[in-house]
């Protein structure tokens, strides 16, 4: 079983960021990530980002999923982006997944290979403990 809850990721003006992150789950394992990614320190709109995320287990792909921001203002990302520049993910794959329940404000995806995805949007001072 691994658990991951990182540090929130900011993604400064000027900043060109690419992440990866590939997980291949063996049978009766789980992995339960608790990921947060800024856009911007306080005045800016952030910087490039490109992030990609794979996650596979005994039957082939759970999760396969692309978050592209690319900083310039577009009206269309900045809708998507409202209320706040704060992304929270949380997922769980394997034997964790059922303990993932999502809280006000949150929106749950259920994993078509089994897993769950957790995602909420806000300001960047918002709490996300």
């Amino acid at each position: 079983m691994l658990r991951w809850h990182s540090q929130p990721l900011v993604v400064c003006d000027g900043a060109d960021v690419r992440r990866t992150l590939v997980a291949d789950l063996a049978a009766d394992s789980g992995l339960f990530l608790d990921e947060t990614v800024v856009l911007g320190r306080h005045g800016e709109t952030g910087g490039v980002l490109d992030s990609q995320v794979t996650i596979t287990g005994q039957d082939g792909v759970l999760l396969v999923e692309r978050l592209g921001y690319h900083g310039d203002g577009d009206p269309d990302q900045e809708r998507f982006l409202r209320p706040g520049r704060r992304i929270r993910t949380r997922s769980a794959f394997g034997r964790c997944a059922e303990e993932l329940l999502a809280g006000p404000d949150e929106v749950l995806f259920e994993v078509a290979g089994g897993g769950r995805l957790i995602r909420s949007f806000g300001d960047a001072g918002d709490s996300v403990g």
